[in-house]
């Protein structure tokens, strides 16, 4: 299995070099005070757009406290999934489906997101340690979900309209490392 380091610095090779190829830049984003200004790079263009570049972090978090919060552990590489990186965009097509992970832009409010997150997958899908990770698009349907199923470690799309899921034969860190940045 990859490690979660490795398939985030292999995401962001591609959207480098798609950036690269497609604008002679760096990714850009429109410049926001949301942004950690450490990832942000150059000046905005007159457009409002500013280049940007992920931010590898090491965090500490107080992964007890937050584990009593909701009566269980969580699986190590969900934990590697919000504290290896700081990202403004990690979205790409993984096996036809076009996936959209909410992005983790600064390290003080991990916690509060990782909180938000499972608040919100426990809403489509309870009792099952769901965090609601971002928005998949497939066939035309772009109000999909992904979600990753802490009790045993499995990614999930999700319709929401159907109560349907699929459940993915891949791991989280194989799906960001394998996906194949679009437009």
């Amino acid at each position: 299995m990859i490690e979660m380091k490795k398939a985030f610095q292999e995401y962001f090779r591609k959207l480098n070099e798609y950036a690269y190829r497609e604008y002679g830049t760096l990714p850009t984003v429109v410049n926001s005070d949301e942004w950690d200004k450490s990832m942000l790079i150059g000046d905005e263009d007159e457009e409002g757009y500013i280049q940007w570049r992920p931010k590898e972090i090491q965090v500490n978090l107080d992964w007890k406290s937050l584990e009593q919060s909701f009566g269980f552990n969580l699986k190590e590489d969900l934990k590697a999934y919000y504290t290896s990186y700081l990202f403004i965009r990690l979205s790409g097509e993984f096996d036809e489906i076009k996936i959209n992970f909410d992005r983790i832009v600064d390290v003080n409010t991990i916690p509060q997101l990782i909180k938000k997150q499972h608040r919100d997958g426990e809403y489509y899908l309870p009792g099952q340690q769901m965090f609601l990770l971002g928005g998949v698009s497939l066939d035309g349907c772009d109000d999909l979900l992904i979600l990753y199923r802490n009790n045993d470690g499995k990614v999930i799309c999700y319709d929401p309209e159907l109560k349907r899921q699929f459940v993915f034969d891949y791991s989280l860190a194989e799906i960001i490392g394998d996906m194949e940045v679009y437009r």
